[in-house]
């Protein structure tokens, strides 16, 4: 594996290292960040409803560019995001999020009323990890949005675990022998 290889990896890990950074930016780094993304106000007060149980923290934005502004500065660890919106639609949020290094492992589940095959395979294909059509079952939502979070969630624990390994494989003693970090020259 090259250097560069490698330093996307790190780079990428800690791009999902979210929930320490929510902490210290002063939100609740022990539940998951969930960004809606709806043109309609009906959808984001539904979709909050659903959730008002659940341990998340809900944040909402109602097109393509103030989405994609917040997920670069909140970190979200889920994006629900509706196709049809004005502006930017949500295949194009989409896109974008899988282009970013920092964000191209953020779950994206679109939420809409579109139930054409196709519009369907052209969310999934764009990376989405799922698509549901409205008027969707609030069960069966919040059973996904969970799934999508749990695979999330090992996948960050596996970076971490890359992170640590990267930097313990680059320490100078490891590079240059055991004997580099007491100062001994090799015989």
């Amino acid at each position: 594996m090259g250097r560069n290889t490698e330093l996307a990896d790190v780079q990428t890990a800690f791009s999902r290292l979210s929930f320490a950074y929510r902490k210290v930016a002063g939100g609740n780094a022990m539940w998951p960040l969930i960004l809606i993304v709806d043109d309609a106000e009906s959808t984001h007060a539904h979709l909050k409803f659903c959730m008002q149980d659940e341990r998340f923290e809900v944040c909402s934005v109602y097109d393509g560019e103030s989405a994609l502004k917040l997920i670069a500065e909140r970190q979200p660890d889920l994006l629900l995001l509706d196709v049809d919106m004005p502006g930017m639609d949500g295949f194009e949020v989409c896109r974008r999020v899988r282009e970013n290094l920092f964000t191209m492992d953020l779950p994206v589940i679109f939420l809409s009323s579109e139930s054409k095959t196709s519009q369907k395979v052209c969310g999934l294909e764009l990376g989405a990890n799922d698509y549901i059509v409205k008027p969707y079952q609030a069960d069966e939502l919040l059973a996904r949005v969970r799934s999508s979070l749990r695979a999330k969630s090992r996948l960050d624990l596996l970076s971490t675990k890359r992170v640590r390994t990267f930097f313990t494989e680059a320490s100078p003693s490891r590079r240059l022998g055991t004997n580099a970090s007491r100062g001994c020259a090799a015989a």
